[in-house]
């Protein structure tokens, strides 16, 4: 996958929320810092959360099937995230699993029913990951694969926007959904 290159997309710059220097940049929001067709105007110098910060179809090969973000209007994030399900509002009876971020730009709300990237979620969900469809950091609901569903089909689930969470809280809940 060491192939792929940006070339020119930056959707991330406006859908991943960052801290900058200048201040927080929300997801949806365009990065003060993006040159169009250029990249990011201080790339030299970007602060560690953008440096760190990868895009998934760039770098992992189980999204060769899927158009570049750019042209597919959604981000998949490389750093996965968590919900907590629970049973009967009974606290003591939840289980926390996986999920895969994908950030879809608000402009084209109906990315995520892309037939390649359903195909993918359907991958994923095999492995018992399930997805989150942002909009923005409070915007969007969870999606579950037909795999991890009774129906079969692919059930979205709108019950309030999970927050972003920070490092710490988000390892320690993934370690509890990947049973370590």
């Amino acid at each position: 996958m060491s192939a792929r290159q940006c070339n020119g997309c930056t959707l991330c710059c406006k859908l991943i929320p960052a801290d900058l220097p200048s201040g927080k940049k929300l997801a949806g929001e365009r990065c003060p810092h993006q040159r169009a067709n250029k990249g990011c105007a201080i790339y030299a110098y970007r602060p560690l959360p953008c440096a760190m910060w990868n895009c998934r179809w760039l770098i992992n090969a189980d999204t060769a099937d899927l158009r570049r973000p750019d042209r597919s209007h959604y981000v998949i994030d490389i750093v996965p995230d968590f919900i907590t399900l629970i049973e009967d509002d009974d606290k003591a009876k939840s289980i926390k699993i996986e999920v895969v971020q994908i950030w879809v730009d608000p402009d084209f709300r109906d990315a995520y029913k892309d037939p390649a990237l359903l195909a993918y979620l359907a991958r994923r969900g095999e492995q018992n990951v399930a997805a989150i469809i942002r909009y923005s950091s409070s915007e969007g609901f969870v999606m579950f694969p037909p795999s991890m569903t009774s129906s079969g089909t692919f059930i979205e689930k709108d019950h309030g926007m999970v927050r972003q969470r920070d490092m710490r809280e988000r390892l320690a809940g993934l370690a509890e959904a990947r049973g370590q």
